[in-house]
């Protein structure tokens, strides 16, 4: 059981280590002069997970991990849809940011 327990806390401890991936799927939106942007980003390239939702308040310099996943896929695009669509509910401009899926780790398409 401790065996397993400190497996499982290297496996957190390197997930917030090696997030190095660049974006997969990524939303600009804009209101105003604020700019934020929306990104999932994975950690394994061709995994959809472990992921992380990266939100980011440029104005601001704030960037935060508001969701992640390890074994769900499909969680971290769905979350970011819902905070991409919470924004544009709230009357910001959001469009999709370009992408390039060869060199960011992002899951095989299916």
């Amino acid at each position: 059981m401790i065996d397993q327990m400190c497996k499982s806390g290297l496996i957190v401890l390197l997930a917030g280590v090696t997030t190095t991936a660049l974006p997969a799927t990524a939303s600009d939106c804009q209101y105003g002069s604020l700019n934020r942007s929306i990104s999932v980003r994975y950690e394994v390239p061709g995994q959809s997970v472990p992921c992380q939702v990266l939100y980011e308040k440029h104005d601001e310099g704030v960037e935060s991990t508001p969701w992640s996943a390890e074994n769900e896929s499909g969680y971290c695009e769905a979350k970011a849809a819902e905070l991409h669509q919470t924004l544009i509910d709230l009357g910001w401009a959001c469009t999709e940011a370009p992408h390039n899926d060869a060199n960011n780790g992002s899951p095989a398409p299916a």
